[in-house]
């Protein structure tokens, strides 16, 4: 069949929703991307690239917290901890 050719955005979504395992992305319902500098909903644009510093060098911040009821419970502690 070949290399297929993609001419625009749609195609390249198109080709990256065939590629991702659908039950892997269950529940997530959305991602900040580096690439795009924006909050993604689609699944197949959730993705870091390979030269992200903080998927390779391990430069980022990361902080959890428990969601209930669409509420996050202690998220001004959360805040105060990532802001100073």
């Amino acid at each position: 069949a070949g290399i297929p050719k993609l001419a625009d955005a749609q195609d390249i979504v198109e080709a990256l929703r065939k590629r991702t395992p659908r039950p892997v992305m269950e529940g997530v319902r959305a991602m900040y991307s580096s690439a795009l500098g924006a909050v993604v909903t689609e699944p197949s644009l959730m993705g870091v690239p390979i030269d992200d510093h903080g998927f390779h060098r391990g430069h980022a911040v990361f902080d959890t917290c428990n969601v209930r009821g669409g509420m996050a419970y202690g998220i001004d502690m959360h805040l105060q901890r990532l802001l100073s």
